[in-house]
């Protein structure tokens, strides 16, 4: 619960036009945009997103990043990262910066602990990379690494 609480709150603050980026303006074909597309191993296996859907929101010098990657059968990966730039932030239960995925049936969000990192982040998207390990309510574990691009 309090994971979704950190997500929906990131979704929640209001948008203001400054902008707290670094990293190259595009994803290297010089027209300014960032694919959507997402690919992990999760538990072992090949995954690919079907879609993609981030946000960015900055405001008094900080930006917040949310990240959701649906895939087949009901899967994704989510992340949240409070005060996003270049670089690689931990993600831990119980703090701003937030993960989980779900994939064969099960929620993998329970202690959750990897690394998120932000190779290229702008106004219009960002890209990198992720590890996350977690265990279900059952207390099974799961892992998942992989990349992401994404627009905001």
């Amino acid at each position: 619960m309090k994971r979704m609480s950190a997500l929906a709150l990131a979704v929640a603050v209001p948008l203001f036009a400054c902008s707290n980026s670094s990293g190259p303006d595009d994803d290297g074909d010089g027209n300014g945009s960032f694919s959507n597309q997402a690919s992990a191993t999760i538990n072992s296996t090949s995954w690919s997103a079907t879609s993609v859907l981030s946000n960015r929101v900055a405001a008094a010098g900080f930006v917040t990043i949310t990240f959701v990657a649906h895939g087949p059968n009901d899967s994704h990966v989510s992340f949240g990262i409070a005060n996003a730039s270049v670089g690689t932030f931990s993600v831990a239960e119980g703090t701003a910066n937030q993960a989980d995925f779900k994939f064969g049936g099960k929620s993998y969000g329970q202690g959750e602990s990897g690394t998120i990192r932000i190779d290229a982040i702008t106004a219009t998207g960002m890209r990198g990379s992720f590890t996350i390990s977690a265990k279900t309510t059952q207390n099974e574990n799961g892992s998942a690494s992989g990349t992401f691009e994404a627009a905001f």
